[in-house]
């Protein structure tokens, strides 16, 4: 049915993990049987009117803004189109049909915006309409009926209005705009007329019905949303008994309601299913002159015939085209013989039967021949210009040239090779071959240029190699295959003699999950795009499945979207996004950046009713498959595309408060820089002039790691694509605030670092009182902190120092504010052989002799050694492991009972958390206390909870919350609590520590708590330094106004 959105909290802690974790699970297309049903496709349409899909859907894991609706820097303008019938007598979409007391059929041909007159035997009489919002225009109409006079009433579904025509189309009258009062619609869909005149018509999104004299003066209403007695969810067709009683056929809660002449609520039939009195999404109704009740129901694709109460009398139909077969049937009508004609809106046919349902006459012209098309849905062009159309609900391919001409077709509906059952997804290889997804045979098939079977793989279930219901499929320049398996809401990648390689993603809202995955593309350079319905964005993969951008949101400014399907990619590396319910196209760069939208509801040359696929030539053309439309339209830039601009120049670092600033030459060709930072991860920068940008931490590092060494390049880039890179810039520099005991009083004491001078300054704290403060000199700042530890034992904090350049490692062993001694350390184990690749990732005792030992990773290989140390000398060094490039660590903490320090890990893409509990160099355990949203950032370790066990702090960035895990004794989450909410972003968490010492909580803590561990704050905005005690429901000032140049992070 229509989607829906189920909140599922992770259960690891039910405090905690109801604050940093949450799944979404999206029941966008339902199973029926193990399968998805073919006439769920209806749940677009009724998407579309469904109020409830205007709520705004967040995406998680990352934030979704829109993007300003400033003028697009490009447009595209028509070019031409082809695959929909708009001769006379000829169908695109026909919905609803009226039949009037001469037995002449009228028919709603929606997507041709016209109403099409013909006689009983189905021959062409004429018609009228056209797209508009004028006299006698339309939007899409829907609805129509005629009166016993023969005036024609339809249903102006796109413009909000009904429309009143005498019998061969003279425009008499019309009534209704926008609005929910009386006399106004939200898509006006079914309408009926009384033998007395009065028109009864369905308010789709006001969950109504409304009453009107035949001149469109309003009389009643009845109906608001819900499924209770007179209550509708999306009613659709409706019609009226000669005594005046009322059926309206309330699609989406699967039955039908009937109502008396003065609108008071009668009987309901019907529940969901495929029994007899049982519905799955009704949306035609009539009856006949002895009080039968017909209806036509979407996805069982059939019609029931029941009596005035509701009993079942008859039923006939299956899906197919054959004559007693419907792909959609919407509206229904029957004359005074009996007759009953139907519309099956998905393959564009109207058929006639007669009173027992035996297939009597086919109203109009063929809509299948070579060249026409029923609901395409991707589509592919080759290198030569070729473009291929998936044809599904002729279960075809159609192959056409560049202007639309038809060349040739295979296919046909069944189960056995070059058969299909719902094509959807469609690509192309360099050598021509084309790659189909048979959605519901749960399989791809291989075929040449000219339709040729060479191969198949899939089968319906979860394994590697199977499916279900797979949709989109792309082809990389290697020939690998990726096919987007929907049910199972992931990527699977194939060689291309199907041959399984890899697989990636699950259902959900984080990174690199997906809800309802649709279209696929990969771009020159490996890049894989996934439209990601369910969460209403595009996600971007190397080919190995590695995540590495997501853009979207929910909504209808650039940049958002409402359901995205197909994907392109184009040769500078543009993405362009079919945005299906807000019925256009969207171009953006291969970072997200918008570039330009174009396309509206309607079915006008660049107009679309939900656009499904999207495919780009060689010359940069632009192919949609109009779905509901039934045609393609083909689009060029509009105009000269700009020169790619050159690469910066002059890429230059500066020290700043919070991190870095850099600037560049900026080039007037440039429209965005795309930043590259750390491996391959980006960040986009618009409206750059010149000066300087500043680099927040987000942008090169995550977590708490330190002496951390970033490479930066940039490119210059606009809607032609982008430059090449810029020169190399390389940048260490130090993330936190450093503290300990310098002095053995047991209180943690602060060591900062002047950003534009080198200068090294020590705060000795008596709990938030600065108690002194002495300089250490100033390092030239090659020479990088790495971390504070008692490396010599005497209960008092050293630091430990870096050469970035020439990796030598030394130890400033301290007394207080005076340096003791000054001792370089040698490396030591694979250090020895190349320290270039190492980097400190934390210091701790891991051997519990009372002095700090050093963690080092290699950051080419994962491999992790500690050194143990015994003052400025290691007394002995282990390799301990080999980690994946995404996990990193966090931090040192104590999180058993032997007091030995342990690792606290944390993988970047999935979030998941591990704790090495450590024995020396050796490994005792490993755990995994749970997994928490990228929003969220650990802010510090420490004590929090006094029960002698390190905690963790959590920092949402996206809100400001603060949040602590309790940890125990097996590195275990116990529980969580909030430190504090909403704090603002100028503020940062700039340390963690015990500044007051032992024994004196309760003479300093105002909120009673005995918290052992306070947090050190810095205002980025003012420089004040802020220290909270317990909870954080007390706090001290400790100074304000520190200097910007003074490092706070």
């Amino acid at each position: 049915m229509t989607k829906k959105r189920i909140g599922l909290l992770t259960l690891a802690i039910l405090a905690l993990l109801r604050i940093l974790t949450a799944e979404c699970i999206g029941a966008g297309f339902a199973e029926r049987s193990g399968k998805l049903s073919i006439g769920s496709t209806k749940n677009w349409l009724m998407e579309r009117n469904d109020a409830i899909n205007m709520l705004k859907e967040t995406v998680g894991g990352f934030t979704t803004e829109a993007v300003p609706d400033t003028t697009a820097t490009e447009t595209y303008k028509f070019i031409t189109k082809w695959g929909s019938c708009t001769e006379d007598g000829c169908f695109n979409n026909p919905s609803g049909i009226a039949v009037d007391t001469s037995g002449n059929v009228y028919v709603v041909d929606q997507s041709n915006n016209r109403v099409q007159k013909f006689d009983s035997n189905g021959k062409f009489i004429s018609k009228w309409g056209s797209g508009g919002s004028n006299d006698g225009q339309f939007t899409l109409p829907s609805g129509i009926a005629v009166d016993t006079s023969g005036n024609v009433y339809v249903a102006d579904f796109g413009n909000n209005r009904v429309q009143k025509f005498s019998s061969n189309g003279q425009f008499i009258i019309k009534w209704g705009i926008y609005g929910t009062g009386d006399g106004q619609f939200i898509d006006p869909y079914g309408i009926a007329v009384d033998t007395s005149g009065n028109v009864y018509v369905t308010d789709q999104r006001n969950f109504r019905i409304q009453k009107f004299d035949t001149d469109g003066k309003f009389i009643d209403k009845v109906g608001s949303q819900g499924k209770e007695y007179g209550q509708f969810y999306s009613p659709a067709g409706i019609a009226v008994d000669t005594s005046g009683n009322i059926y309206v056929a309330d699609s989406v809660n699967d039955c039908i309601q009937k109502f008396d002449k003065r609108m008071r609520f009668v009987a309901k039939w019907g529940s969901h299913g495929n029994a007899e009195v049982q519905f799955y999404t009704p949306y035609g109704v009539a009856v006949d002159s002895s009080g039968n009740v017909y209806i036509a129901e979407w996805n069982n694709h059939r019609i029931q015939k029941l009596n005035s109460n509701g009993e079942f009398l008859n039923t006939w139909g299956s899906h197919g085209s054959g004559n007693e077969q419907f792909i959609g049937p919407e509206g229904i009508a029957v004359d005074t013989s009996g007759n009953i004609y139907v519309t099956s809106i998905l393959d564009s046919r109207v058929l006639g039967f007669n009173s027992k349902g035996r297939f009597r006459l086919k109203i109009g012209l063929d809509s299948d021949g070579n060249g026409q098309l029923a609901s395409p849905y991707f589509l592919a062009v080759d290198s030569l210009g070729y473009i291929y159309v998936a044809d599904s609900y002729n279960n075809l391919i159609q192959k056409f040239s560049s202007n639309g001409r038809f060349i040739t077709k295979w296919g046909g509906y069944g189960t056995e090779d070059g058969q299909f059952n719902n094509p959807t997804g469609i690509a192309v290889d360099i050598s021509g071959n084309v790659y189909v997804v048979d959605q519901l045979n749960n399989r791809y098939q291989k075929f040449n240029s000219n339709g040729k079977f060479i191969m198949t793989r899939g089968g319906w279930g979860i394994a590697p190699g199977q499916f279900k219901n797979p949709e989109g499929i792309a082809v990389d320049t290697s020939g690998n295959v990726y096919v987007v398996d929907r049910g199972n809401h992931r990527i699977q990648k194939f060689e291309s003699n199907g041959r399984f390689i890899t697989k990636w993603g699950s259902n959900g809202s984080d990174i690199g999950q997906f809800d309802d995955p649709r279209g696929i593309a990969v771009d020159n350079s490996g890049n894989v795009y996934v439209s990601d319905k369910g969460n209403n964005s595009i996600q971007k993969f190397d080919s190995y499945g590695h995540h590495l951008d997501i853009w979207g949101g929910y909504g209808g400014s650039n940049g958002q979207f409402k359901t995205p399907y197909g994907l392109a990619t184009d040769a500078y590396g543009n993405v362009y996004v079919a945005d299906f319910y807000n019925c256009r196209i969207q171009k953006f760069a291969s970072n997200g950046q918008f570039i330009t939208k174009w396309g509206k509801l309607g079915s006008g040359d660049g107009q679309f009713f939900d656009p499904s696929g999207v495919a780009v030539d060689t010359s940069g053309n632009v192919y949609v498959s109009d779905h509901f439309n039934n045609r393609i339209q083909k689009f060029a830039i509009d105009g000269t595309p700009p020169p790619i601009p050159q690469p910066p120049k002059n890429l230059r670092a500066f020290h700043a408060t919070g991190g870095l600033s850099l600037s560049w030459d900026a080039d007037p060709n440039a429209t965005y820089y795309a930043l590259y930072y750390g491996s391959d991860k980006s960040v986009t920068i618009t409206n750059y002039k010149g000066g300087m940008i500043s680099v927040r931490d987000d942008y090169y590092q995550k977590g708490n790691n330190t002496g951390q060494t970033y490479v930066y390049t940039i490119k210059a880039c606009n809607s032609s694509g982008c430059s090449v890179a810029s020169d190399m810039l390389t940048q260490t520099f130090t993330r936190v605030v450093f503290n300990g005991d310098f002095d053995g009083d047991g209180k943690r004491d602060v060591l900062w670092r002047n950003a534009q001078t080198g200068e090294i300054v020590i705060w000795l704290m008596d709990g938030h009182t600065i108690a002194s403060t002495a300089s250490l000199g100033t390092l030239d700042f090659n020479w990088q902190i790495q971390g504070i530890g008692d490396f010599n034992g005497d209960k008092k904090a050293d630091i430990l120092w870096r050469h970035i350049k020439t990796g030598e490692v030394v130890i400033w062993l301290m007394d207080g504010t005076s340096i003791a001694n000054k001792q370089g350390v040698a490396p030591v184990g694979a250090l020895k052989a190349d320290v270039s690749p190492w980097q400190v990732d934390g210091i701790g005792d891991f051997n519990g002799d009372g002095m700090s030992d050093i963690v080092w990773g290699n950051g080419q290989t994962g491999d992790v050694t500690i050194w143990i140390m015994d003052g400025t000398n290691v007394s002995a060094y282990q390799s301990v492991a080999s980690v994946a490039s995404n996990w990193q660590v966090q931090g040192v903490g104590t999180f058993n009972d032997n007091r030995r320090s342990d690792i606290v890990w944390r993988n970047v893409e999935s979030g998941e958390i591990a704790i090495w509990r450590m024995n020396g160099g050796s490994i005792d355990s490993i755990s995994h206390p749970a997994t928490a949203g990228e929003n969220w950032q650990i802010g510090g370790i420490g004590d929090v909870g006094g029960d002698g066990y390190d905690d963790i702090i959590w920092n949402d960035t996206n809100t400001g919350d603060f949040y602590t895990w309790n940890m125990g004794s097996n590195g275990e989450v116990l529980g969580g609590s909030f430190m504090q909410r909403n704090v603002p972003s100028n503020w940062k968490m700039i340390g963690t520590g015990n500044f007051h010492g032992s024994g004196s909580q309760s003479k300093t803590r105002q909120d009673g708590s005995n918290m052992p561990v306070d947090t050190l704050w810095q205002d980025t905005s003012s420089g004040d330094v802020y220290m909270w005690g317990g909870g954080g429901s007390s706090g001290y000032d400790v100074t304000q106004g520190l200097p910007y140049d003074w490092f706070n992070e």
